[in-house]
């Protein structure tokens, strides 16, 4: 019966936005909704500049402040050219200029700033920005981009907002030197403490590498730790006169302070539950607060960190679900699925088969429409409450057990691809 719809609709050309032509009353009306609102795209290839195809996302984005674009794997080349073409497209056509990646608040700062002396943020990202961003060629594509547009007249600024040391090595270096010195500018009474040796050994031998060199600090050392920690909260977080710009912001170092806390605390005591993305939702929020006032921006990074999520399987509640507190119907959230093909795992870099399509699930009906690209928009539509209980893939391309589709609930519009393909790392 799907096939036949598929056929049905392709021929009243149902997949280009609706059709007022009857349809087969036993088809699953999510079904119908699907394949009635699937827009296909020309292609992935961020090369491509004709955006024609990318109306309907445009349409959908609308007026929003800030795009999240997701993705399923950290290893689909497929997904980030696909990524790169739209930012490309969000920058160009709609007005975004700040592209915020899934990489260490204090680390992205640092190499825009860095970034503006005429060095190029991909030179600077290996060890730096999470290494499959900066270290597989279509990865690089969105940061060699971004280095093409810094000298015009309207530049793509990239910067981060994770509280996590992802991708952390190299800048980490300039953490201490950078804080010592404003600390120091401040008469700081922390800085002075006895317990700032210990404070900045756990921070560069515990936190900050990966795989860490100290494990299991003692107690003491941890108690210590936190001490610091509360004492610089203190003295960072609270009213009081603020430039917003790295390096010289009381509420940067705050950010950072929080964030490092926030990473600690999981780490010396594994039964903590993370607070990653509620403090990386935080650094976001000073990003588009202060930091950046009146800019729009895109989001890159894993789906369950920024589409609206708060479930079972997602230790807390992400990123975006935090920021959607404060802005809301200022957010569009967008995820990247695919049927078959191969991927890249980001762990051990091996390369694996994306498992095939669950019956009636969104893959699987979208299949049908036979076209190598798909956008569909929840958003400005109605969909049928039946698509929420359709089955769609999740992380890694598989279907996690008792999760069901998060299309039109966590995210707000899928582009959905027939075939995907690996990223290949050159670094």
């Amino acid at each position: 019966m799907i096939l036949f719809l598929a056929a049905f609709l392709i021929g009243c050309g149902g997949n280009s936005g609706g059709t007022s032509a009857a349809t087969p009353a036993s088809v699953p009306p999510e079904d119908v909704w699907l394949q009635q609102n699937a827009h296909p795209i020309s292609t992935s290839d961020p090369a491509n500049t004709d955006y024609s195809d990318l109306q309907a996302f445009g349409d959908a984005v609308g007026n929003a402040r800030i795009v999240l674009l997701g993705e399923e794997s950290h290893g689909s080349g497929t997904t980030f050219d696909m990524k790169t073409r739209l930012v490309k497209y969000l920058h160009e056509q709609k007005g975004f200029d700040v592209l915020i990646l899934e990489t260490n608040f204090f680390v992205g700062n640092r190499i825009w700033q860095l970034a503006q002396t005429g060095q190029k943020v991909d030179d600077l990202a290996p060890n730096n920005i999470f290494y499959m961003y900066s270290k597989s060629a279509q990865g690089r594509n969105v940061l060699q981009y971004a280095d093409s547009q810094r000298t015009t007249s309207n530049p793509l600024i990239v910067t981060a907002a994770d509280s996590a040391a992802v991708g952390a090595t190299d800048s980490v270096t300039d953490f201490f030197p950078l804080l010592e010195s404003f600390l120091s500018g401040r008469s700081s009474p922390t800085l002075a403490s006895s317990n700032w040796a210990i404070y900045k050994n756990l921070a560069l031998n515990a936190l900050f590498p990966y795989p860490p060199t100290l494990t299991n600090p003692p107690q003491n050392q941890i108690d210590a730790f936190n001490a610091v920690s509360d004492s610089l909260v203190g003295e960072l977080c609270g009213p009081q006169p603020d430039t917003y710009v790295f390096p010289n912001s009381p509420s940067f170092w705050c950010r950072t302070v929080k964030s490092l806390r926030a990473q600690a605390d999981p780490t010396f005591n594994p039964s903590v539950i993370s607070t990653r993305d509620i403090e990386s939702a935080a650094n976001a929020q000073w990003l588009l607060d202060h930091a950046y006032p009146g800019h729009k921006f895109i989001f890159w990074g894993a789906i369950i960190h920024v589409g609206r999520y708060d479930a079972p399987w997602v230790a807390s509640p992400s990123m975006a679900t935090e920021m959607a507190l404060n802005y809301g119907s200022q957010m569009y959230s967008v995820n990247m699925t695919a049927s078959s093909g191969t991927d890249l795992d980001y762990v051990d870099l091996s390369t694996y088969t994306i498992p095939g399509d669950e019956q009636g699930s969104v893959e699987d009906v979208l299949h049908q429409v036979n076209q190598p690209v798909l956008f569909v928009d929840a958003r400005n539509t109605s969909p049928p409450g039946s698509l929420f209980d359709m089955l769609a893939k999740n992380w890694g391309f598989t279907y996690v057990p008792n999760f069901l589709n998060s299309l039109g609930t966590a995210y707000d519009g899928l582009f959905y691809f027939q075939t995907n393909y690996p990223a290949t790392m050159n670094r």
